[in-house]
C-alpha cells in the first residue's frame, strides 16, 4: 500500500538544498512553514518546508500520485519524505536508476553548493566541478588577492 516514509539526511541548510536540487534539475518550491504534500490515495500525513510537485516529476506520460517533500527535523536536519511505489513512475527514476542514487546524488550536490557558499565569489574564484566516475568531484580553488592591499616592503622610501 502506498504512504509517504521519511529517510533522513545530513542535510540542514534549507538554501543549500534547494540549489542542489536544481543543480540536479528539479524544480522546488520553498515554503515558511510546513505545506501537507499533494497525493492521490488520501494519505496527508506528510508535511514538508521544500516541495517538489508531482506533476513536475511526472516524465513520458508516467503520471507521479505523490509530492516529494523535505521536512526539517527536530535536529536541524531534513528528511526526505516520499512514496518510494510512485519512484519507478518519476523522472527520478530515469535519472538517478534507484532511490538511493537520487539521495547520493542530492548529497554530493549539497556539498557542492556548500562549498559555493563557504567561499563566496566576491574574495575567490571557484572552478565548475569535474566529476569523476566515482561519483566525487574536484575543484579549483584560488584566493582574490586586492593588489592595492598589498604592501611591498617594509620601512620608508625617500626621494
Amino acid at each position: 500500500m502506498s504512504h509517504f516514509s521519511k529517510i533522513t539526511t545530513q542535510i540542514t541548510n534549507k538554501e543549500t538544498l534547494v540549489k542542489a536540487l536544481e543543480r540536479l534539475g528539479l524544480k522546488p518550491k520553498v515554503h515558511s512553514s510546513p505545506v501537507k504534500l499533494v497525493n492521490t490515495w488520501g494519505d496527508n500525513t506528510g508535511v514538508a518546508e521544500v516541495v517538489i510537485c508531482r506533476k513536475d516529476l511526472s516524465y513520458s506520460g508516467q503520471e507521479v500520485c505523490a509530492d516529494l517533500g523535505f521536512a526539517k527535523e527536530t535536529d536541524g536536519t531534513y528528511s526526505t519524505v516520499f512514496d518510494e511505489y510512485e519512484f519507478p513512475n518519476s523522472i527520478l527514476q530515469e535519472k538517478f536508476t534507484t532511490y538511493n542514487n537520487f539521495l547520493a546524488q542530492l548529497q554530493a550536490n549539497y556539498e557542492v553548493e556548500s562549498l559555493y557558499m563557504s567561499y563566496p565569489e566576491t574574495k575567490y574564484n571557484i572552478s565548475e566541478p569535474v566529476r569523476a566516475n566515482n561519483g566525487s568531484y574536484t575543484f579549483e580553488i584560488t584566493q582574490k588577492v586586492d593588489p592595492y592591499s598589498l604592501q611591498v616592503g617594509a620601512g620608508n622610501i625617500g626621494f
